[in-house]
């Protein structure tokens, strides 16, 4: 019975997917691709400030603002991660 329920399930999942990949979806990628990039060109002449993030994990972080005619235009957040074994 628990094996015809997870067929049916990924029977289920794979229908409701197979729309994602239809050519308008492809468009609308790289479409979304080409915004990407040229939005990234025009974020070399923003002004960059940067703060540090304390309280928000034990080795902290920071958050980097480009900014552009008063406006955010991208932000960045960093958390520090420690990779110690204790």
């Amino acid at each position: 019975m628990k094996t015809k329920i997870f067929l049916l399930f990924i029977f289920c999942f794979f229908v409701s997917t197979s729309h994602l990949y239809s050519t308008d979806t492809i468009k609308v990628l790289s479409v979304i691709k080409e915004k990407y990039l040229e939005y990234n060109k025009t974020i070399q002449k923003c002004s960059i400030k940067k703060y540090d993030i304390t309280g928000e994990s034990t080795e902290g972080g920071s958050l980097i603002f480009y900014i552009d005619n008063k406006k955010v235009k991208k932000l960045l957040q960093f958390y520090m991660v420690s990779l110690e074994k204790v």
